[in-house]
């Protein structure tokens, strides 16, 4: 049984290691891609693909599963998709608007509030996702609705407001 386990852990690595290089190369693509002719093309095109599949609200629920230049790279890609994209088939804020409105309990947002008791998380990613999507007043509303509905859910709750204001005090916040 030792050997079975051992082999699940090493193909588990293996598949961490080539999402973390996927990560990498995609967000090195983003970089050559900026200032050429088809830029804004490139990006409608790669957010409707991640909005397609949810491939990043998936990233986001395994977040503490990535390495910190892994997570680094998500946080990069995300929040170039936020600013760059706009209607409600791409990764974008009416997209976003969407996911909630669609799932209260569990969207993206959720998500990055969730992920905020991973210090590391927090610090590299979850923050800047978060200070990115509170800048745009459709997804501030919501997460201030996620505060406010948390404020009286039971302690099983997805967020609770007594988290958040928990995660304000934690040193991460600072840095995020």
């Amino acid at each position: 049984k030792d050997g079975e386990s051992e082999g699940v852990t090493e193909v588990v690595e293996k598949i961490r290691e080539d999402l973390a290089q996927c990560l990498h190369q995609l967000k090195t693509k983003i970089k050559m891609e900026d200032g050429k002719d088809k830029y804004k093309e490139f990006l409608d095109e790669l957010s409707a693909l991640m909005a397609e599949a949810s491939i990043l609200q998936t990233l986001i629920r395994l977040m503490d599963d990535l390495d910190f230049e892994a997570r680094k790279d998500l946080s990069f890609i995300f929040r170039v998709l936020l600013r760059s994209s706009t209607g409600a088939e791409t990764f974008s804020v009416a997209y976003l608007a969407a996911d909630f409105d669609k799932n209260e309990e569990d969207n993206c947002l959720v998500d990055l509030l969730k992920n905020y008791h991973n210090a590391d998380s927090a610090s590299t990613c979850c923050g800047l996702m978060l200070r990115d999507c509170a800048k745009y007043e459709d997804l501030a509303k919501r997460l201030l609705q996620t505060m406010k509905r948390s404020a009286e859910s039971p302690p099983e709750a997805p967020v609770r407001q007594a988290d958040i204001f928990t995660y304000v005090q934690l040193p991460q916040f600072d840095v995020a």
